[in-house]
């Protein structure tokens, strides 16, 4: 494992202690997992070996990490690999979102995996939508449907869009402090536009 910092620039290279990644997971509450007779396999739990967060992470722009684990991870009917995006977003785009965060007007959190759908909301509209608040330059904005959105607990989660395939275009990050509230989109770090430098982390080659 190493611990030092990155070469001529400012990201941070270092370990975490104990920071386990649970695949296949769906419902916190329970041990195992069944519908009418038919049962998910048990959870994989693999250690964090190191993670990577972006060189130009400021508190709210780059707002993105790699976490590498300490072993492959199994493909199985319950857990699969999601694709890194290509391409550009159309203006009618359709993603979900998912996670265990609080569900918004509940003041709660979902001890099951929730997935919601969210419309995609451009730059210039979801700017207008915030009034004290710069949206980051590398983000996307989706959600904006009353009682529909992610809130505190899904930061770090996935935004995607399904295509030809399942591509990870988003990552949770900020939004309005009273989530799934009408017209006021969430924000997610934009991948796309930090695929190169993913594919550097993941090469070894930085």
């Amino acid at each position: 494992m190493k611990n030092k910092p990155y070469p001529d620039n400012n990201s941070f290279y270092f370990p975490l202690f104990r920071l386990v990644a649970r695949l296949g997971e769906y419902d916190l509450s329970k041990a195992g997992e069944c519908v009418a007779g038919v049962c998910a396999d048990p959870v994989v739990r693999i250690d964090v070996a190191e993670t990577v967060v972006h060189p130009d992470y400021d508190g709210k722009d780059h707002d993105i990490a790699v976490l590498r684990l300490a072993e492959d991870a199994p493909y199985t009917d319950f857990i699969r690999p999601v694709c890194l995006p290509y391409g550009k977003l159309e203006p009618g785009a359709i993603f979900e979102a998912s996670g265990w965060g609080e569900i918004p007007s509940k003041g709660y959190y979902s001890s099951t995996k929730k997935v919601i759908i969210l419309p995609y909301w451009e730059t210039l509209a979801c700017q207008a939508s915030y009034h004290n608040l710069k949206v980051p330059d590398h983000a996307i904005c989706a959600g904006g449907k009353e009682g529909v959105d992610t809130c505190r607990g899904d930061s770090g989660g996935p935004l995607t869009l399904v295509r030809d395939r399942i591509e990870l275009w988003g990552v949770t990050s900020a939004g309005n402090s009273h989530c799934g509230t009408e017209g006021s989109p969430g924000i997610y770090t934009n991948v796309v536009q930090h695929v190169e430098w993913i594919e550097l982390v993941l090469s070894g080659d930085f």
